[in-house]
């Protein structure tokens, strides 16, 4: 076995742990500790596993969950934001666009969803 798929099965756990808990506040060493890992070890298995390091496949499962929300709900994009876990509507406005290239209230114009008028988007 190679050391790779050695550390397979704590990574593993972790990304289901992310996947079914990324609507909370989520650290890197809760992660960690759920996995029975120091956080330094684990940051450094996690981003050679993955490819990514913990926050960014964090906020990546997030923006997978906004964009499906801004596409299939009338949610308020602030509400999006709370729903999927970011800690404010400006920090995951940020990070949306420097992901997707344009704002969540774009985005969801592009989808071709029918934003009620009487329904703030921001």
């Amino acid at each position: 076995m190679s050391d790779k798929e050695g550390y397979s099965a704590d990574i593993e756990r972790a990304l289901k742990y992310i996947a079914l808990n990324y609507p909370q506040p989520l650290t890197l060493e809760e992660v960690a500790d759920h996995c029975n890992l120091s956080a330094t070890y684990f940051s450094r298995k996690f981003k050679l596993i993955t490819g990514q390091t913990f926050k960014e496949h964090l906020n990546y499962i997030r923006l997978r969950q906004a964009k499906q929300m801004l596409c299939t709900t009338d949610n308020t994009v602030t509400k999006i934001a709370m729903l999927c876990g970011f800690g404010s509507s400006n920090y995951f406005k940020d990070v949306f666009k420097a992901d997707v290239g344009i704002s969540p209230r774009e985005y969801r114009k592009k989808s071709g969803l029918p934003v009620h008028p009487h329904l703030r988007t921001d």
